[in-house]
């Protein structure tokens, strides 16, 4: 389990420091914060959650595995951003207000809730600093 997390860890950190090499030519930490955005949210609903680990800021460790295992329990249907990542330029920080839609694995009921990604701009790349989705802030869906 150790090794494994392990291999995770420094993989992710290949692909961060790879995604930070390609996107120093001239982008704005707002367009690699969004591609960053879009391809958590993409992992988030088509990977599997220790795939996650990757967008995870190193610095911010945590043995509690608790969220994780939450997670698991549950399928993405859909993410979806709640209006523009606020940036703070000079912390060089973002947040990023998102409603996840989720089923659980066992019952098939909908769930949704409220995510505030909190983000941390270092050596060319976004890393996420809020870990895991909490699953505790749930909010009603209008039917479309």
């Amino acid at each position: 389990m150790i090794k494994l997390r392990s291999i995770h860890l420094l993989a992710g950190l290949i692909l961060v420091a790879m995604l930070g090499a390609c996107a120093t030519g001239g982008r704005s930490k707002a367009d690699i914060l969004d591609d960053t955005i879009r391809a958590y949210s993409q992992a988030l609903r088509w990977e599997a959650p220790e795939r996650l680990e990757i967008f995870q800021d190193p610095e911010i460790e945590s043995d509690d595995d608790l969220p994780l295992r939450r997670f698991k329990q549950f399928m993405v249907k859909g993410v979806r951003p709640q209006g523009a990542p606020v940036i703070d330029s000079e912390k060089n920080t973002a947040t990023q207000s998102v409603i996840i839609e989720l089923i659980n694995r066992h019952t098939q009921s909908p769930k949704a809730v409220v995510e505030e990604q909190k983000w941390r701009y270092f050596e060319g790349a976004w890393l996420l600093t809020s870990g895991f989705p909490k699953l505790d802030r749930e909010v009603e869906l209008d039917e479309q």
